[in-house]
């Protein structure tokens, strides 16, 4: 998937902790950033897949990987 929707390695790092059910505070703490910084990754891996939230994302990733 890194590939395809071009994501850094942190964008798939936090893309793969919020599907695997973290929220954006488990994530940050995971990634050791800040939450704000997670947000923002987040956000930039919204786009880059062309959803608008958490639950969208996943089932992308699904559909993907399916």
């Amino acid at each position: 998937m890194q590939k395809k929707y071009h994501f850094t390695p942190r964008e798939l790092q936090l893309a793969i902790a919020i599907c695997r059910g973290c929220d954006n505070k488990q994530a940050a703490e995971k990634l050791k950033v800040k939450v704000n910084t997670a947000k923002a990754h987040l956000a930039k891996v919204y786009q880059k897949v062309g959803v608008g939230n958490k639950i969208l994302l996943l089932l992308k990733f699904i559909e993907d990987v399916g």
